[in-house]
């Protein structure tokens, strides 16, 4: 695998991006900068059309804060005029004056479209793409799942055996 340092101002973003690195490196604070930007910079672009999946439950709910979080901070930082010296990005997007309130409106749409957003674990998605496509799984995280699951198969035997004429007493 090509590894390569990543330039959250100028890199493009072709086909997705993974990006993978030890702990405490600053992967949530990229990814969450990624989506600022290309939200901020891109009409055609919504926060439901992007996809961010990752490991744990844990490391999910902190990228959907961080997101969401950099998504308003952004969007301030430009609405006042008062960017961190230190935050690129914004520094990056308050210098092209003219493209400010585009940036603002669309980083405000994205924040308050955030619950269409799909920031969770790999095999959230993976469920969800299932359920999307009709495919119930049975998951040991997921008891209500399994639970019908066992139910309409039960249900269904049921229905079979009073079909042959065995019906239980």
């Amino acid at each position: 695998m090509m590894t390569t340092d990543l330039n959250l101002i100028t890199d493009p973003l072709v086909n997705g991006l993974v990006v993978e690195a030890s702990a405490g490196t600053g992967k949530t604070y990229s990814v969450a900068a990624l989506v600022a930007r290309e939200l901020a910079t891109r009409e055609d672009l919504r926060i439901g059309d992007i996809l961010i999946t990752t490991f744990t439950r844990n490391a999910a709910a902190e990228l959907r804060d961080r997101v969401r979080a950099r998504l308003v901070d952004t969007a301030n930082q430009l609405r006042t005029g008062e960017v961190d010296a230190n935050d690129l990005l914004a520094l990056h997007l308050a210098a092209q004056t003219e493209q400010v309130p585009s940036f603002i409106k669309r980083l405000e749409r994205a924040a308050v479209e955030f619950d269409q957003s799909t920031i969770s674990t790999i095999h959230s998605v993976c469920t969800k793409v299932l359920k999307t496509a009709g495919i119930e799984i049975v998951s040991d995280g997921d008891d209500d799942i399994t639970k019908r699951i066992i139910a309409e198969a039960v249900n269904d035997q049921v229905v079979v055996e009073a079909l042959a004429g065995r019906v239980w007493e």
